[in-house]
Protein backbone atom coordinates (compact mmCIF):
# COMPACT_ATOMS: atom_id res chain seq x y z
CA UNK A 1 0.00 0.00 0.00
CA UNK A 2 1.02 3.88 -0.52
CA UNK A 3 2.21 5.46 2.46
CA UNK A 4 -0.76 7.68 4.33
CA UNK A 5 -0.32 10.63 6.21
CA UNK A 6 -2.81 12.72 7.74
CA UNK A 7 -2.96 16.58 8.95
CA UNK A 8 -4.88 17.54 11.84
CA UNK A 9 -6.33 21.10 12.39
CA UNK A 10 -7.57 22.24 15.65
CA UNK A 11 -10.36 24.51 15.44
CA UNK A 12 -10.39 24.30 19.40
CA UNK A 13 -7.27 23.76 21.04
CA UNK A 14 -6.26 22.15 24.01
CA UNK A 15 -3.80 19.97 25.12
CA UNK A 16 -3.32 16.76 24.06
CA UNK A 17 -3.85 14.13 26.90
CA UNK A 18 -0.88 12.11 27.18
CA UNK A 19 -0.97 8.49 25.66
CA UNK A 20 -4.09 9.16 24.02
CA UNK A 21 -5.38 7.45 20.57
CA UNK A 22 -8.11 8.09 18.50
CA UNK A 23 -8.41 6.04 15.43
CA UNK A 24 -10.08 6.89 12.37
CA UNK A 25 -11.12 5.86 9.06
CA UNK A 26 -10.23 6.59 6.00
CA UNK A 27 -13.41 8.93 4.32
CA UNK A 28 -15.06 9.13 7.62
CA UNK A 29 -12.30 11.66 9.32
CA UNK A 30 -14.92 12.71 12.30
CA UNK A 31 -13.89 12.36 16.33
CA UNK A 32 -16.47 13.56 18.47
CA UNK A 33 -14.78 15.30 21.98
CA UNK A 34 -16.71 16.83 24.42
CA UNK A 35 -16.49 20.36 25.78
CA UNK A 36 -14.05 19.50 28.71
CA UNK A 37 -12.30 16.48 27.19
CA UNK A 38 -8.29 16.70 25.73
CA UNK A 39 -7.53 15.87 22.41
CA UNK A 40 -5.58 12.71 21.42
CA UNK A 41 -2.21 13.41 20.79
CA UNK A 42 -1.82 10.18 18.72
CA UNK A 43 -4.00 8.63 15.74
CA UNK A 44 -4.07 5.90 12.99
CA UNK A 45 -6.15 6.65 9.68
CA UNK A 46 -7.44 3.13 8.57
CA UNK A 47 -7.90 3.10 5.03
CA UNK A 48 -6.41 1.68 1.46
CA UNK A 49 -4.34 4.05 -0.51
CA UNK A 50 -3.62 3.39 -3.91
CA UNK A 51 -1.42 6.56 -4.25
CA UNK A 52 0.79 8.72 -1.54
CA UNK A 53 -2.01 11.26 -0.28
CA UNK A 54 -2.60 13.40 2.38
CA UNK A 55 -5.71 12.94 4.41
CA UNK A 56 -6.84 16.54 6.46
CA UNK A 57 -8.57 15.33 9.64
CA UNK A 58 -10.69 18.92 11.05
CA UNK A 59 -11.55 18.40 14.90
CA UNK A 60 -14.96 20.45 15.28
CA UNK A 61 -17.09 20.73 18.16
CA UNK A 62 -20.18 19.44 18.66
CA UNK A 63 -23.70 21.22 19.41
CA UNK A 64 -24.28 21.26 23.31
CA UNK A 65 -27.48 21.08 25.21
CA UNK A 66 -27.04 24.41 27.28
CA UNK A 67 -29.34 22.97 30.15
CA UNK A 68 -32.02 25.47 29.65
CA UNK A 69 -33.82 24.36 26.07
CA UNK A 70 -37.26 22.97 26.38
CA UNK A 71 -38.51 22.00 22.67
CA UNK A 72 -42.00 21.72 24.33
CA UNK A 73 -42.71 25.18 24.22
CA UNK A 74 -41.01 25.78 21.02
CA UNK A 75 -43.39 26.78 18.51
CA UNK A 76 -41.77 28.57 16.06
CA UNK A 77 -38.76 26.22 14.79
CA UNK A 78 -39.03 25.23 11.75
CA UNK A 79 -36.12 22.66 10.21
CA UNK A 80 -34.37 22.95 6.89
CA UNK A 81 -35.86 20.46 4.21
CA UNK A 82 -39.04 18.73 3.29
CA UNK A 83 -38.84 15.50 5.23
CA UNK A 84 -39.01 13.25 1.98
CA UNK A 85 -36.12 10.93 0.93
CA UNK A 86 -34.83 13.03 -1.61
CA UNK A 87 -34.50 16.24 0.55
CA UNK A 88 -35.13 15.22 4.48
CA UNK A 89 -35.59 17.64 7.55
CA UNK A 90 -31.89 18.55 8.62
CA UNK A 91 -30.80 18.75 12.42
CA UNK A 92 -28.17 20.87 12.49
CA UNK A 93 -28.19 21.70 16.20
CA UNK A 94 -28.77 19.76 19.89
CA UNK A 95 -32.04 22.09 20.14
CA UNK A 96 -33.20 20.51 16.48
CA UNK A 97 -32.93 16.95 17.93
CA UNK A 98 -34.86 17.64 21.10
CA UNK A 99 -37.65 19.03 19.39
CA UNK A 100 -37.96 16.52 16.84
CA UNK A 101 -38.15 13.96 19.54
CA UNK A 102 -40.66 15.96 21.73
CA UNK A 103 -42.93 16.28 18.68
CA UNK A 104 -42.58 12.46 17.57
CA UNK A 105 -44.78 11.11 20.85
CA UNK A 106 -47.13 8.65 20.29
CA UNK A 107 -47.74 8.72 16.82
CA UNK A 108 -46.40 6.87 13.70
CA UNK A 109 -43.94 8.96 12.21
CA UNK A 110 -42.28 8.84 8.13
CA UNK A 111 -40.74 11.88 7.57
CA UNK A 112 -37.01 11.41 6.97
CA UNK A 113 -33.93 13.31 9.14
CA UNK A 114 -30.10 13.86 7.88
CA UNK A 115 -28.00 14.53 11.04
CA UNK A 116 -25.40 17.65 9.81
CA UNK A 117 -23.38 18.47 13.01
CA UNK A 118 -22.42 16.26 16.21
CA UNK A 119 -24.51 16.70 19.25
CA UNK A 120 -24.10 16.05 22.75
CA UNK A 121 -27.29 16.22 25.07
CA UNK A 122 -25.72 15.37 28.50
CA UNK A 123 -28.02 16.78 31.15
CA UNK A 124 -31.00 16.88 29.36
CA UNK A 125 -33.39 14.68 31.42
CA UNK A 126 -36.72 14.11 29.21
CA UNK A 127 -35.43 12.08 26.30
CA UNK A 128 -37.82 9.50 25.99
CA UNK A 129 -36.87 8.34 22.61
CA UNK A 130 -38.50 9.07 18.70
CA UNK A 131 -42.06 8.08 18.40
CA UNK A 132 -42.27 6.71 21.77
CA UNK A 133 -45.49 5.89 23.34
CA UNK A 134 -44.45 6.99 26.85
CA UNK A 135 -46.49 4.22 28.82
CA UNK A 136 -45.83 0.70 30.18
CA UNK A 137 -47.82 -0.99 27.41
CA UNK A 138 -47.18 -2.49 24.22
CA UNK A 139 -49.12 0.08 22.13
CA UNK A 140 -46.53 0.35 19.18
CA UNK A 141 -45.85 3.49 17.35
CA UNK A 142 -43.23 3.68 14.84
CA UNK A 143 -40.55 5.02 12.82
CA UNK A 144 -41.31 4.43 9.26
CA UNK A 145 -38.91 7.29 7.60
CA UNK A 146 -34.89 7.34 7.19
CA UNK A 147 -32.08 8.54 9.58
CA UNK A 148 -29.15 9.70 7.97
CA UNK A 149 -26.09 9.98 10.24
CA UNK A 150 -23.30 11.19 7.90
CA UNK A 151 -20.58 9.75 10.44
CA UNK A 152 -21.51 12.12 13.53
CA UNK A 153 -22.22 11.25 16.58
CA UNK A 154 -25.09 11.74 19.18
CA UNK A 155 -23.79 11.37 23.06
CA UNK A 156 -25.28 12.34 26.52
CA UNK A 157 -28.54 10.08 25.65
CA UNK A 158 -29.01 9.11 29.45
CA UNK A 159 -32.27 7.11 30.09
CA UNK A 160 -33.32 6.42 32.83
CA UNK A 161 -37.25 5.41 32.91
CA UNK A 162 -39.35 2.72 33.77
CA UNK A 163 -41.32 2.16 30.16
CA UNK A 164 -41.41 -0.78 28.13
CA UNK A 165 -39.03 0.49 25.24
CA UNK A 166 -36.07 2.61 25.85
CA UNK A 167 -34.13 3.29 22.88
CA UNK A 168 -32.81 6.29 20.72
CA UNK A 169 -35.94 5.72 18.22
CA UNK A 170 -38.49 3.95 20.09
CA UNK A 171 -39.53 1.85 17.33
CA UNK A 172 -38.55 1.41 13.55
CA UNK A 173 -40.69 0.06 10.84
CA UNK A 174 -39.12 0.09 7.47
CA UNK A 175 -36.44 2.54 6.02
CA UNK A 176 -33.05 3.19 6.41
CA UNK A 177 -31.14 4.22 9.35
CA UNK A 178 -27.29 4.46 9.20
CA UNK A 179 -24.08 6.24 9.54
CA UNK A 180 -23.51 7.30 13.60
CA UNK A 181 -22.59 6.61 16.88
CA UNK A 182 -24.38 6.83 20.06
CA UNK A 183 -23.18 7.14 23.58
CA UNK A 184 -24.93 7.53 27.21
CA UNK A 185 -26.76 5.03 29.30
CA UNK A 186 -29.58 3.40 29.40
CA UNK A 187 -31.57 2.26 33.10
CA UNK A 188 -34.98 0.60 33.57
CA UNK A 189 -36.12 -1.01 37.31
CA UNK A 190 -39.32 -1.59 35.29
CA UNK A 191 -40.33 -5.63 35.77
CA UNK A 192 -39.78 -6.55 32.23
CA UNK A 193 -39.56 -4.17 28.87
CA UNK A 194 -37.19 -4.07 25.48
CA UNK A 195 -34.07 -1.95 25.30
CA UNK A 196 -31.31 -0.96 22.76
CA UNK A 197 -29.01 2.05 22.42
CA UNK A 198 -30.60 2.59 18.91
CA UNK A 199 -33.88 0.78 18.75
CA UNK A 200 -35.91 -1.70 21.07
CA UNK A 201 -38.20 -3.05 17.81
CA UNK A 202 -36.80 -2.83 14.66
CA UNK A 203 -39.26 -4.71 11.41
CA UNK A 204 -38.36 -4.45 7.72
CA UNK A 205 -35.54 -1.93 7.82
CA UNK A 206 -32.16 -1.48 6.49
CA UNK A 207 -30.19 -0.57 9.75
CA UNK A 208 -26.29 0.08 9.30
CA UNK A 209 -22.97 2.31 10.31
CA UNK A 210 -23.93 2.42 13.87
CA UNK A 211 -21.50 1.86 16.97
CA UNK A 212 -22.74 2.36 20.39
CA UNK A 213 -21.11 3.53 23.77
CA UNK A 214 -24.73 3.36 25.43
CA UNK A 215 -24.61 1.02 28.53
CA UNK A 216 -27.74 -0.93 29.11
CA UNK A 217 -28.79 -2.23 32.76
CA UNK A 218 -32.41 -3.76 33.94
CA UNK A 219 -32.31 -3.68 37.77
CA UNK A 220 -35.65 -5.96 38.17
CA UNK A 221 -35.53 -9.44 39.55
CA UNK A 222 -38.23 -10.59 37.75
CA UNK A 223 -39.84 -9.69 34.86
CA UNK A 224 -39.28 -10.93 30.62
CA UNK A 225 -36.41 -8.64 29.21
CA UNK A 226 -35.40 -8.57 25.55
CA UNK A 227 -32.03 -6.38 25.42
CA UNK A 228 -29.43 -5.92 22.85
CA UNK A 229 -26.35 -3.29 23.03
CA UNK A 230 -27.87 -1.91 20.08
CA UNK A 231 -30.69 -3.14 19.00
CA UNK A 232 -33.52 -4.92 21.91
CA UNK A 233 -35.68 -7.40 19.19
CA UNK A 234 -35.60 -7.88 15.66
CA UNK A 235 -38.44 -9.51 13.99
CA UNK A 236 -37.38 -8.76 10.26
CA UNK A 237 -34.45 -6.45 9.09
CA UNK A 238 -30.91 -6.50 7.45
CA UNK A 239 -28.57 -5.08 10.32
CA UNK A 240 -24.62 -4.55 8.67
CA UNK A 241 -21.53 -3.17 10.56
CA UNK A 242 -23.07 -2.49 13.84
CA UNK A 243 -20.75 -2.20 16.82
CA UNK A 244 -21.25 -2.70 20.49
CA UNK A 245 -19.15 -1.27 23.07
CA UNK A 246 -20.88 -1.19 26.46
CA UNK A 247 -21.97 -3.54 29.04
CA UNK A 248 -25.28 -5.39 29.04
CA UNK A 249 -27.00 -6.46 32.07
CA UNK A 250 -30.23 -7.78 33.40
CA UNK A 251 -31.19 -9.19 37.05
CA UNK A 252 -34.04 -11.46 36.01
CA UNK A 253 -34.05 -14.95 35.19
CA UNK A 254 -36.27 -14.50 32.08
CA UNK A 255 -34.22 -12.81 29.96
CA UNK A 256 -32.98 -12.77 26.22
CA UNK A 257 -29.86 -10.80 26.25
CA UNK A 258 -26.89 -10.19 23.75
CA UNK A 259 -24.37 -7.78 22.94
CA UNK A 260 -25.65 -6.26 19.60
CA UNK A 261 -29.25 -7.71 19.70
CA UNK A 262 -31.71 -9.36 21.94
CA UNK A 263 -34.09 -11.19 20.27
CA UNK A 264 -34.07 -11.56 16.43
CA UNK A 265 -36.29 -14.04 14.33
CA UNK A 266 -35.46 -16.21 11.08
CA UNK A 267 -36.40 -13.20 8.76
CA UNK A 268 -33.62 -11.00 9.99
CA UNK A 269 -29.78 -11.22 8.32
CA UNK A 270 -26.49 -9.75 10.40
CA UNK A 271 -23.43 -8.68 8.75
CA UNK A 272 -20.26 -7.87 10.11
CA UNK A 273 -21.72 -7.59 13.84
CA UNK A 274 -19.27 -6.88 16.21
CA UNK A 275 -19.62 -6.89 20.20
CA UNK A 276 -16.85 -5.63 22.36
CA UNK A 277 -18.86 -5.26 26.11
CA UNK A 278 -19.85 -7.37 28.57
CA UNK A 279 -22.64 -9.58 28.57
CA UNK A 280 -23.75 -10.23 32.22
CA UNK A 281 -27.43 -11.83 33.41
CA UNK A 282 -29.15 -14.28 35.59
CA UNK A 283 -30.94 -15.94 32.47
CA UNK A 284 -30.27 -18.46 30.03
CA UNK A 285 -30.81 -17.30 26.63
CA UNK A 286 -28.09 -15.37 26.23
CA UNK A 287 -25.31 -14.12 23.60
CA UNK A 288 -22.19 -12.64 22.49
CA UNK A 289 -24.12 -10.89 19.77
Amino acid sequence: YAFLTSNVTYKNPRKAMEDSIACLRKGKGKLTIGSDTYLPNKFWVAGIADKNEVIDITYTKASVYDGTYNPTTDTTRVLEGSGTTGDPFLIKSVEDLLWVEANTHKVDHASSYELKTSIDMTGYKTWYGICSYLSTNTTWKWFKGNFIGNGYTVAGMNLEKNYNGLAFISNIDGGVVTDFTLQGSIKSSATGGRAGALCYQGKNATISNVNSYVSVTYTATSGSVYAGGVLGSVPSSTVTNIVNYADITSQTGSTMLGGVVGYANVDSTFIRCINYGAVNSKGKQVGGI
